[in-house]
């Protein structure tokens, strides 16, 4: 089953990268912008909604090539 999982992300390899740079963005902007008594929540937060923007974004440039 892992191994089938890996299979279905030929050709989405821009979705891979873009969720991860977007998480890690999203998570950092999330973070300074939460406040100091709310910088986890705003890191998951922030996280959560760069990863999937980015992994849009990924998809779809990746996809113009």
């Amino acid at each position: 089953m892992l191994l089938s999982g890996c299979e279905s992300m030929k050709g989405h390899e821009g979705a891979a990268v873009g969720a991860g740079v977007g998480a890690a963005g999203g998570a950092a902007i999330g973070a300074a912008a939460a406040g100091s008594g709310n910088r986890g929540t705003g890191a998951v937060i922030g996280g959560l909604i760069g990863g999937a923007v980015g992994g849009v974004a990924g998809d779809q440039l990746h996809d113009k090539k």
